[in-house]
């Protein structure tokens, strides 16, 4: 579990020259507490994070130095929205441990040297948030990497006009994971008309296929007609978008390094290439392929700013089974039905269709055949006769070597009953909370309580849904397997009922 350690100091600490030694955290907040840098502090946060509410230069001063070091993941967060700026920053965290930016729409600038020895950065899908280095295009500021990156989220760097070589001290330490570093590496060996910024990230998800096949004929490395692609790193691809006086339709030509570490897809590194998307609707190939030291893959003579990702043959470097839907909807004859579809399939058996009332225990519905090789779009469709209930889905796929990947569970509710109030559902799931899916006829505010049999209260929630179904969740405690009492009050109505919940203990 992700924790952060946080004291608040009530007063003003001034530092000169010195350090900050402690199991604590630091909070700026305005007229309570507020961290003036002078001089060249060096401010050592051993186990530390900080809530800065104060100012957006809270570390700024010329030389100084913050190292977040230390075994205990932190996080830093600014309820006021305030962004903040270092001189010097360095990560040093160890045993798995990282920094957590859980704040949006804050920047945390580093005007001159990121140090990344060790440790991530995960920016927990704030969007809005970005690790920033440099502050212009004059002042860029310098990555030292050892190992550590950001992922979730967005990094961002200055580049000056000046033209660059292919060094590590230019990428963008991104990742698609924790596990996974996924540097872009960027640069312009005759320089730039005008100097900007790229804020980048990996994004983890399936990418569109438009656009396939291409054939890449300056990689010859493979196959001396070119390298055909029709299949692309179905793990992800990079978002790099420019800024600060870059658009996506610069004409400067720069070489482009892409880590494809974790894209498990790849058995012939060097039959890879790099493709681009201007649009985001379709991918297509541009400058000359540089070449492949595993991990890395690297492209020549490009303009202009897009997603990248990786793309090969599949018959070269076959994707597994690929779902690309796995949908559940009410049919007309009362029935659930349920559509999936694949755009490759590698040693495919069969896909194995289960069912389930609370996500745990499952029941077989039906096996379907599967495609054994494709590389082709593939739907398959099946109906399964039960209504007026609520079913959780899952897709078992299996190979002939006996492996198999489970997709989903997804549920739906499908009855011809009258759109009233009800509760639907209720279980304990994976993490020890009640789960409970109600149906209301109308937005409303409503009220769960759920008591055990001798009438003991276990816990209420409040809150507020629209018509139709609503799954919500009630922490509470670790409940045994047996009868409860789930009561649903809105609208001036209230609603009883005893519910078998089953758990995992």
């Amino acid at each position: 579990m992700k924790r952060s350690l946080l004291i608040l100091f009530l007063i003003t600490i001034s530092l000169n020259n010195s350090s900050i030694f402690g199991q604590a955290g630091v909070r700026a907040d305005g007229t309570n507490t507020r961290i003036i840098c002078s001089g060249s502090p060096i401010i050592i946060m051993t186990n530390m994070g900080y809530a800065n509410n104060a100012s957006d230069n809270l570390f700024a001063a010329a030389n100084s130095e913050v190292i977040f070091n230390g075994g205990t993941t932190v996080s830093i967060s600014s309820t006021g929205g305030f962004d903040t700026e270092f001189y010097n920053l360095e990560i040093n965290k160890t045993g798995g441990s990282e920094i957590d930016v859980v704040s949006n729409n804050v920047e945390l600038r580093i005007r001159n040297n990121l140090e990344m020895v060790s440790g991530n950065i995960d920016m927990n899908g704030n969007l809005g948030s970005t690790i920033t280095l440099g502050v212009s295009p004059t002042v860029t500021g310098n990555l030292i990497r050892t190992t550590g990156h950001v992922y979730n989220g967005y990094f961002k760097r200055f580049y000056s006009t000046a033209g660059a070589s292919d060094v590590a001290g230019w990428d963008i330490p991104i990742g698609m994971n924790a596990s996974n570093y996924n540097m872009a590496r960027i640069w312009y060996p005759s320089g730039v008309s005008t100097g900007g910024s790229l804020r980048a990230r990996f994004v983890a998800s399936n990418p569109m296929y438009t656009g396939l096949p291409l054939t890449d004929a300056s990689n010859t490395a493979c196959s001396a007609g070119g390298q055909l692609i029709d299949n692309l790193a179905n793990e992800g691809y990079w978002e790099i978008n420019p800024g600060d006086g870059w658009t996506a339709g610069q004409t400067d030509l720069y070489n482009i390094r892409l880590n494809y570490s974790g894209i498990t897809t790849v058995t012939n590194p060097n039959c890879l290439s790099i493709v681009k998307s201007e649009d985001h609707v379709s991918w297509m190939l541009e400058g000359t392929h540089g070449g492949v030291t595993a991990p890395v893959v690297r492209r020549n003579g490009l303009a202009g700013w897009s997603w990248f990702t990786i793309g090969s043959e599949f018959t070269t470097n076959p994707l597994p089974v690929q779902i690309v839907k796995f949908e559940v909807n009410c049919s007309n004859n009362n029935s659930f039905l349920i559509n999936w579809a694949t755009v490759s399939e590698i040693n495919n058996a069969s896909f194995t269709l289960e069912r389930s009332k609370d996500a745990f225990s499952w029941e077989h519905v039906t096996t379907i055949p599967g495609a054994e090789n494709s590389n082709e779009y593939k739907s398959y469709q099946y109906v399964d006769a039960v209504y007026n209930s609520g079913y959780y889905y899952r897709l078992m796929q299996t190979d002939f070597n006996g492996e198999k990947t489970i997709y989903g569970p997804v549920y739906k509710y499908c009855s011809d009953r009258p759109n009233t109030l009800d509760i639907v559902n209720a279980w304990q799931n994976s993490e020890n909370n009640i789960s409970v899916i109600v149906n209301l006829p109308a937005d409303m505010a409503y009220t769960l309580n759920v008591y055990d049999m001798t009438g003991k209260k276990l816990d209420v929630l409040k809150s507020h849904g629209t018509a139709g179904l609503n799954q919500v969740t009630i922490e509470t405690e670790t409940l045994r397997s047996g009868f409860y009492i789930v009561s649903l009050h809105a609208n001036d109505q209230q609603i009883s009922k005893k519910m078998l919940i089953t758990t995992q203990n």
